[in-house]
């Protein structure tokens, strides 16, 4: 069920996402490696269908 819902993000959704909850980066860092603004930064990570993403075990291969 999580994989199908990470299967709708786009390339950056997925980074933020995994920069966020694996690999413990802030939004200013995350923006700095995206290339975009913090508050996109922010609006990436905070995405609905994530929920609590890092309850779950997910394969970091996912993600790229």
């Amino acid at each position: 069920m999580l994989e199908q819902a990470m299967s709708k993000l786009d390339a950056d959704e997925r980074m933020a996402i995994y920069y966020k909850y694996f690999a413990d980066m802030t939004v200013r860092e995350i923006a700095a490696e995206l290339k975009i603004s913090k508050s996109s930064a922010a609006r990436l990570t905070e995405k609905e269908i994530i929920g609590d993403i890092h309850s779950f075990e997910i394969s970091i291969e996912f993600f790229f």
